[in-house]
């Protein structure tokens, strides 16, 4: 089956590090809003987004989301297994797609 995380450090070719994804980043969704966060490795399957997000790009909004690989791939969904459609599929370590929300890596 498809489901959600665990990749359990296994590698695969392509495989982007959760380490090299680390740092700060910016995404937007139009017209859902746009956010600046920190994303902190927790080894190399697993991130924590921790940052504020302007609803409407008005409504100020703190988060923070734990997000784990999802099998042999460089997506990550949610860790908690809930909504397993939402991925956020990183084409490099500084570039990720989410459905048609995009973000990328500031430093």
């Amino acid at each position: 089956g498809g489901g959600g995380g665990g990749g359990g450090n296994q590698e695969f070719p392509g495989k982007i590090n959760a380490e090299e994804i680390a740092g700060c980043w910016t995404c937007c969704q139009i017209p859902g809003g746009v956010a600046l966060f920190a994303k902190e490795a927790r080894g190399p399957d697993m991130l924590i987004h921790k940052g504020c997000v302007l609803l409407f790009c008005v409504i100020p909004l703190p988060f923070e989301e734990p997000r784990v690989r999802k099998g042999q791939t460089n997506g990550f969904v949610k860790a908690d297994g809930s909504e397993l459609d939402n991925v956020d599929q990183y084409g490099s370590p500084g570039c990720v797609c989410n459905g048609i929300s995009c973000g990328m890596k500031l430093c």
